[in-house]
């Protein structure tokens, strides 16, 4: 696996760090790090998954069906079934209007939204085909043709330090402070998921087409 190392630095002067009624800026810029931190685990576990040898093509003229899904999923053959089962069906905003679109005979959305509390948040996600959905345009799209993914549960991993690295500098003359902070990480993709007994990569990409 590649290790990798993230980091985000700030500059702050000596007025902000003293202005305290509009937040401490070493607090925000601990905010920001941990979500930078996140999106960057994020973008390198789907760039992980779209190096899979598992990989599907519909037809150029077609949009995302169930059909689509289910032909993908049948890459794993007679391991779809195992105690690893399907966790995560990752695909594109295009690709997730063109779900939501679809209806069965009498009408009703091939598209299931989650739960959502009573703030607004989703406490289950969406579901297509059976499958859990969660949208991210990270995924690739060229001339109109989306990748999506197919992931079973332990397909992959990621490893990163608890407690970031951390420098400080000081500029006495410009009365300025200087703060860097540091991610180590590793994303991979597991020859087979973990857990699992069977042989085959936990994670498929097909690509349809979108408008």
């Amino acid at each position: 696996a590649t290790y990798t190392q993230s980091g985000l630095a700030a500059e702050m002067t000596r007025l902000a760090r003293q202005a305290s009624m509009v937040g401490d800026p070493h607090d925000e810029v601990a905010r920001q790090f941990v979500e930078a931190s996140a999106r960057r685990i994020d973008a390198g576990l789907i760039a992980e998954a779209l190096t899979t040898s598992l990989s599907y093509t519909a037809d150029a003229a077609v949009s995302i069906t169930e059909d689509t899904v289910v032909n993908a999923s049948e890459l794993w053959e007679d391991e779809l079934d195992d105690e690893n089962g399907v966790a995560l069906l990752i695909v594109r905003s295009e690709t997730r209007k063109a779900m939501r679109l679809l209806k069965d005979s009498t009408g009703r959305s091939l598209y299931v939204n989650g739960d959502v509390d009573g703030g607004g948040m989703k406490k289950t996600l969406d579901r297509f085909a059976g499958y859990p959905v969660i949208c991210s345009n990270r995924l690739t799209r060229a001339s109109g043709v989306n990748t999506s993914l197919l992931c079973r549960r332990g397909a992959m991993a990621a490893w990163y330090n608890q407690d970031p690295l951390g420098d400080v500098e000081r500029d006495i003359l410009a009365r300025t402070e200087l703060t860097a902070l540091w991610l180590d990480h590793v994303e991979h993709l597991y020859l087979r998921p973990q857990g699992g007994t069977g042989t085959k990569e936990g994670v498929i990409k097909f690509t349809t087409a979108q408008a």
